[in-house]
């Protein structure tokens, strides 16, 4: 056993969190590195943990919902099993596990365990239904057992609108195979072998490419391309030398031929789409056995800021505020003459 320890956050600022975070890998970082995350990929961990420039993550609506929620699914969590959970504001570090921390929601008093609590839209109910998780939380609390030595890990998880779920995830086979109370929906049994996959997994990632400052292989998420285009605004300069790309032949070759399939598939979702719209000319519904089709005017209103100000040419100091502008980098690729 490792020597564990706990360090009280409650009277960090933000950007002190935000620095010591990026000295390891945290436990909503453990899924993403090993690739069972929507939302980000190894590389944005990677960015997160070695470029002071990269900015944190979009704090987004759903971020802010789950972290509005967190005491009242905390309260909802002991109303319906009974037990006691304490706020502890720990970040926990094992000496056996340096590359990892975890930063848990809440210890349950008198159990050598903690609680995970989240939240999920209603849109999202299927990925928690008939016993099902997102796998990236499977990693998260694998994380915790390892630096925290936890016997179990308790998610509770309010899907908005439509359930409350209780799942326990333990190390005891013995307990896993037992009938449980009616308060828990499921039981997952965490088994020595998958912890020490993860360990691994975290520990390699960490050693050979945050370590290193080596950059991990790329893969086709949003979140990978959001970290490119930030790191090239960083490093791009205008003058700079062009990169040599003559190893990556093949892959342009087949990028080429992508293009022209997309392009060959699209002008046949076009014929296809105008010969439906011949059969409609006199109706806005159609029906098939399989499908209900629709085509109906929408309007769309916009403001048309050209003609207001060729009309208005006193305002355009004021209005140059209310314009909003933004820089996306565009990827094209042209056959060399």
């Amino acid at each position: 056993m490792g020597k564990i320890t706990k360090r009280n956050v409650s009277g960090w600022t933000r950007e002190q969190w935000l620095a010591e975070r990026k000295k390891s890998i945290g436990g909503s970082d453990a899924g993403a590195v090993m690739g069972l995350s929507k939302y980000r990929s190894p590389l944005a961990v990677w960015a997160d943990k070695t470029d002071p420039e990269v900015k944190p993550e979009y704090y987004s609506e759903a971020m802010r919902l789950g972290t509005d929620l967190e005491d009242y699914v905390a309260q909802r969590f002991m109303e319906r099993t009974g037990k006691k959970v304490r706020n502890n504001h720990w970040l926990i570090t094992n000496s056996d596990y340096p590359h990892l921390h975890a930063n848990i929601d809440r210890s349950v008093v008198g159990e050598n365990a903690c609680l995970e609590c989240k939240t999920a839209s209603a849109y999202m109910a299927d990925e928690w239904m008939d016993g099902k998780f997102p796998p990236s939380y499977y990693a998260q609390v694998a994380t915790y057992m390892l630096v925290g030595e936890f016997q179990k890990v308790y998610l509770a998880v309010l899907i908005l609108n439509v359930c409350f779920k209780v799942y326990l995830f333990t190390r005891d086979r013995y307990e896993a195979d037992q009938p449980q109370p009616d308060w828990i929906d499921e039981v997952v049994l965490v088994e020595q072998r998958e912890l020490d996959a993860l360990d691994y997994s975290t520990r390699t990632f960490w050693t050979e490419y945050v370590e290193t400052g080596t950059m991990p292989d790329t893969d086709a998420t949003s979140s990978t391309s959001d970290v490119l285009n930030a790191l090239a605004d960083e490093m791009q300069t205008p003058d700079a030398e062009p990169v040599d790309l003559d190893d990556m032949a093949m892959q342009l070759a087949a990028l080429s031929h992508i293009d022209a399939q997309m392009h060959l598939l699209q002008t046949q979702k076009d014929e296809i789409q105008n010969a439906i719209k011949q059969r409609m000319l006199t109706s806005p519904e159609a029906w098939s056995e399989d499908y209900h089709i629709t085509w109906k005017p929408q309007t769309k209103r916009t403001f048309d800021w050209k003609r207001y100000l060729k009309e208005h040419p006193g305002d355009a100091k004021k209005f140059e505020d209310y314009i909003k502008e933004s820089t996306s980098r565009v990827l094209r690729i042209r056959m060399s003459s």
